[in-house]
């Protein structure tokens, strides 16, 4: 979910078939230009949106906040298959590790594969099962 609001924030405009390499780039565009805060919260804000609809729980008011924050139209465009999104991840690694000490032997962090994030699947760190939040390997502490 945060990759696709990574590219949402970005300039990419939907192709019918991507250069999936391009994307990875316009994703970290779009996590440059929100950073990585807000791309969380509106990740946070989506998910929840989202349960709300698959619960039947979304009101007008709902509905309203949501296309407050967000281009509906825009961000279903900016929607990709499995298979796109696990080439992507792959170039996005790549792109994490080709200026790291050790990204020759393959020394990446076994966390995040590189990315610098993570997802509290337990929720111990947050308090929320599922959020997204920095890896332990960028420095971050909770």
């Amino acid at each position: 979910m945060s990759l696709i609001l990574a590219l949402y924030a970005s300039d990419w405009v939907n192709e019918r078939r991507p250069d999936l390499a391009k994307v990875a780039a316009f994703m970290v565009d779009g996590v440059n230009r929100w950073g990585l805060n807000e791309i969380i919260v509106r990740t946070c804000d989506l998910v929840t949106f989202w349960a709300r609809c698959d619960n039947r729980t979304a009101t007008p008011e709902v509905w309203a906040a949501h296309y407050d924050r967000f281009d509906n139209y825009r961000i279903i465009h900016c929607s990709l298959t499995g298979r796109q999104l696990a080439t992507v991840r792959r170039h996005l690694i790549a792109m994490a590790t080709a200026d790291r000490p050790g990204s020759a032997e393959g020394n990446v962090c076994g966390d995040c594969d590189g990315t610098g994030t993570d997802i509290d699947t337990d929720g111990t760190l947050t308090g929320t099962v599922g959020t997204p939040l920095l890896c332990a390997c960028t420095g971050a502490r909770w």
